[in-house]
């Protein structure tokens, strides 16, 4: 079974966390950005919040197995159903 749930995401400790979309299928996780997220690499943690405030609860994480680039001719993902840029956790 698949299910798929907004959430924010934060890739790195500097940046904010930005919205996401969380994707579970089966025994796969993947988080796709919407607006893409730059400097993502394997082995980097990936924390999910469910806002962007400084009141915002961690959801979960990971650490990233994969990472899939942006076509950078358009800078930004297609609408999530076919995502071009996301992680593999």
């Amino acid at each position: 079974a698949s299910s798929r749930a907004t959430v924010f995401a934060r890739v790195r400790s500097t940046r904010a966390p930005v919205p996401a979309v969380l994707d579970c299928d089966g025994g796969r996780i993947s988080v796709a950005f919407p607006e893409g997220e730059e400097g993502v690499a394997p082995g980097q943690a990936c924390v999910l919040y469910d806002s962007a405030g400084l009141r915002a609860r961690i959801l979960g994480g990971g650490v990233i197995a994969a990472t899939l680039p942006l076509d950078k001719s358009r800078g930004k993902m297609p609408p999530v159903s076919q995502p071009e840029a996301m992680l593999v956790v």
